[in-house]
């Protein structure tokens, strides 16, 4: 069986001008990652707050819809390339899918 139960441990938000006058963003591609939860796959990785997700596996990240679109056929264990911007800095991170915690608390 396949067990497609997993969390990535982060929430995103989709980058709009506003956000990216106010974050100081050249573009408003991608989009940033608004929270990291402790433990998770997402802070395992090295993923920060404010980091930009461009792109999943090779699979361009324009809106918040396409993160869910490069992860849909995961599962728990899966490893995901994720191409991210810090700053002026392009750096790519292996995010590993982990089983989804029991608590309830956590959605992504």
């Amino acid at each position: 069986t396949i067990d497609r139960d997993f969390w990535t441990g982060m929430t995103v938000r989709p980058i709009d001008e506003q956000s990216a006058a106010y974050f100081r963003l050249k573009k408003t591609e991608g989009v940033m990652v608004e929270q990291v939860y402790a433990d998770s796959p997402a802070e395992d990785a090295g993923i920060e707050p404010g980091d930009v997700i461009v792109s999943i596996d090779g699979h361009p990240i324009l809106r918040d819809e396409d993160v869910s679109v490069a992860i849909l056929d995961g599962e728990v264990g899966a490893k995901l390339t994720v191409k991210l911007m810090r700053g002026d800095s392009e750096k790519e991170v292996t995010l590993k899918l982990r089983q989804r915690p029991r608590s309830g608390r956590v959605r992504n």
